[in-house]
């Protein structure tokens, strides 16, 4: 340890390193530890931002940041989380089978052809049974087959397009 580390009060931010040219600061009291880590990660899968979190932080627990909870706390912020990241995945599903809908039909095609062709996926007849990245390979698929029908205008899974 030098002498200008000694110097250097231990409640001071400590720079890290540089960032698009901004430096940014943080002390050791405000790292998180693995917990803290995972809880970081579900707030951003729950879309949520650095605000929201420390709301919650205040509202629920009366504290400020995530080293300031008790063990028993920070259990119950993870649950409080997960459920957040939960009904997050299940908006984002959601919307995507909508999309999916709103597109199949917008190309001329009707239902009874999308499960069809989900079947001939091998994805099953319902969209509501699949999970996100089924959903996403699902429109995937549907946007190949749109762009498909757009440059030849002509037979799609051995119909005519009426």
């Amino acid at each position: 340890m030098s002498l200008k580390d000694k110097a250097t009060p231990s409640f001071l931010p400590v720079k890290r390193g540089r960032q698009e040219g901004v430096s940014f600061f943080y002390s050791a009291k405000h790292q998180f530890d693995k917990q803290g880590k995972f809880f970081w990660r579900l707030v951003k899968e729950a879309g949520w931002t650095k605000e929201q979190m420390t709301e919650l932080l205040i509202t629920k627990f009366n504290a400020t940041h995530w080293n300031e909870l008790d063990p028993s706390q920070r259990r119950q912020a993870i649950c409080i989380m997960q459920y957040f990241v939960k009904k997050h995945l299940e908006v984002k599903e959601k919307r995507l089978r909508q999309r999916i809908n709103v597109v199949w039909l917008k190309a001329g095609f009707t239902r009874d052809e999308l499960h069809n062709a989900m079947s001939e996926w091998g994805l099953g007849a319902s969209l509501r049974a699949l999970g996100y990245k089924d959903l996403c390979s699902v429109m995937s698929n549907v946007n190949k087959i749109i762009k498909n029908q757009k440059n030849t205008q002509g037979v799609i899974y051995g119909n005519q397009k009426k």
